[in-house]
């Protein structure tokens, strides 16, 4: 090693300063209405099965991902989550109909199942799980299987 050179020199040419970050002045966000809860959801139907799936991760379409992190989707999941919490499990299926409002639809599934679960609809649990292979719809799945036998 040479002696002549002084590290701390070094160090502090290599160091470039960053930058101050200014903060991005934003418009007020306008406040979130109450979502309607008589108003018809929108079509669940699905597609015919195309034969088997392929495993991975499911993609989630950019439209219905753009949608689910909207100020009025995640308005929609607060009430839900609230109306599990509070156990009102009417209002938690009626909230968990649109389900591009969650980035993954095995999240809006589970939350059904469990509202269905509690009011004793169990047959209707097992058909909305059917298929589905996420933990926690499996979960569900089998939870109202047993309420069954």
């Amino acid at each position: 090693m040479r002696s002549d050179i002084d590290v701390e020199e070094l160090k502090e040419e290599a160091i470039e300063p960053v930058p101050e970050a200014q903060p991005e002045l934003l418009p007020e966000p306008e406040p979130t209405p109450e979502l309607e809860l008589d108003a018809e959801p929108p079509s669940t139907e699905t597609e015919p099965d195309e034969g088997p799936r392929k495993r991975g991760k499911a993609k989630v379409p950019k439209r219905e991902l753009a949608e689910s992190k909207s100020d009025e989707c995640a308005a929609l999941r607060d009430q839900a989550k609230a109306a599990r919490n509070k156990g009102n499990w009417k209002q938690l299926l009626q909230l968990t109909e649109r389900r591009s409002c969650w980035a993954r639809a095995s999240e809006a599934k589970a939350l059904r199942m469990q509202a269905l679960f509690e009011l004793d609809r169990h047959q209707e649990c097992i058909t909305l799980g059917g298929g589905d292979k996420s933990r926690e719809v499996s979960k569900w799945v089998t939870i109202c299987q047993r309420a069954l036998d």
